[in-house]
């Protein structure tokens, strides 16, 4: 099934058309109609115990993700960050999260099976998963 919201479209150039706010319009001519999804990266070790490390591992390490990220060049809509300090909240309070999800971005593409194999040779999947989710047209808005 295919979803409108959160849509951009990719000219016959590669470049990107379309709001970062998701809103919808009609591709132009020859563009590919694309969808957005959120990337969250799960790992056992937390975000911040994964930055605990010296310089010259973090300096190797985001080489690779900018590597990664040239790879998939305009399919990446938001390089995103990594995410911790958790809170869940629910209708009787908050409370520390036991979430595992250490970071997230946001990429763009045709359909759910396109935007796995941008992950393919992801650097973090040396120290955990991935979890591909599309962002779904809310009806009416």
């Amino acid at each position: 099934m295919r979803h409108d919201r959160h849509r951009s479209s990719v000219g016959p150039d590669g470049a990107r058309r379309g709001s970062s706010r998701g809103r919808r319009r009609a591709p132009d001519e020859g563009e590919e109609e694309m969808a957005k999804y959120l990337v969250l990266y799960r790992a056992d070790v937390s975000a911040e115990e994964q930055m605990q490390q010296s310089p010259e591992e973090g300096q190797a390490e985001m080489q690779e993700w900018m590597a990664w990220a040239g790879k998939v060049g305009g399919a990446l809509a938001d390089f995103g960050s990594p995410l911790g300090n958790g809170r869940a909240v629910a209708s009787s309070g908050a409370s520390d999260s036991s979430s595992d999800v250490a970071g997230y971005s946001i990429v763009e593409a045709a359909d759910a099976d396109a935007a796995v194999a941008l992950m393919d040779g992801h650097p973090h999947l040396k120290v955990g998963t991935i979890e591909v989710l599309e962002a779904l047209e809310i009806p009416g808005m």
